[in-house]
C-alpha cells in the first residue's frame, strides 16, 4: 500500500465487518455494528438487573434475620422487666461498643430497653448485656462515629461514669432523637 492512499477491501484481514463509505472505499466497522450495540445493551441491562436482585436479596435476608432475633430478645427482656416497666424499646438496636472495652470489640445487634432506672442493652450475639444506670449518665449526644467506627446514620451516644471512671456507649437506633428526648425527660442529667 502506498503511503497516503486509501485502503480497499483486500487490504483488510478477513473476518472484519466492512461497510461502504460514500466515495466507494471500504473500511472495518469494529464496535459500530448494530449487533455489537445490541450485545452491549443486553450486557448492561443484565448487570443492572443482577445488582437490583442482589440488593433485594440482601434486604430480605436482613429482615428475616431481624425477625429471627426478635422472639429471643423479647423473652430475655420479659425475664428482666414487666411490660409496664419498659418505657421504650428498640429490638433493632446496634451497639457500637463500650469505650472502656477498647476499639477491637465487635459491634452487636440486639434490643435496647429504657426503664425509669436504667438503659439495658441485650446483645444477641455474642450474648451479653450492657446496663447503664440513669443516675450515672453525664451526657447524651448524637454522633456519626464511636470508637473509630463511622456510619452515615445518627447514633445515640451516652456518656456515664462507671466505678468513678468516665465511660461511653453508642447505639444505632430507629429513632435516636426520641430516645435522647425521653431520657432527658427523666431528668437524669
Amino acid at each position: 500500500m502506498i503511503a497516503g492512499s486509501r485502503p480497499n477491501a483486500v487490504d483488510w484481514p478477513s473476518g472484519f465487518p466492512i461497510i461502504r463509505e460514500r466515495n466507494g472505499c471500504k473500511r472495518p466497522t469494529g464496535a459500530d455494528t448494530e449487533k455489537d450495540r445490541n450485545v452491549t445493551t443486553t450486557f448492561i441491562v443484565l448487570v443492572t438487573l443482577g445488582i437490583i436482585a442482589a440488593l433485594v436479596a440482601v434486604t430480605l435476608l436482613a429482615k428475616i434475620a431481624l425477625g429471627l432475633i426478635k422472639r429471643p430478645l423479647e423473652a430475655r427482656i420479659a425475664y428482666h422487666y414487666k411490660a409496664e416497666e419498659v418505657l421504650m424499646k428498640d429490638l433493632a438496636a446496634n451497639c457500637f461498643g463500650l469505650e472502656s472495652a477498647g476499639i477491637w470489640q465487635v459491634r452487636g445487634n440486639g434490643g435496647l430497653v429504657l426503664t425509669e432506672n436504667e438503659l439495658h442493652f441485650f446483645m444477641f450475639l455474642p450474648r451479653k448485656e450492657i446496663r447503664v444506670p440513669l443516675d450515672t449518665i453525664t451526657e447524651i449526644t448524637m454522633t456519626k462515629s464511636h470508637l473509630g467506627k463511622a456510619t452515615i446514620y445518627t447514633l445515640l451516644k451516652v456518656r456515664f461514669t462507671e466505678q468513678g471512671k468516665p465511660n461511653s456507649v453508642a447505639w444505632y437506633l430507629t429513632d435516636p432523637q426520641a430516645w435522647k428526648t425521653r431520657i432527658e425527660q427523666l431528668e437524669v442529667i
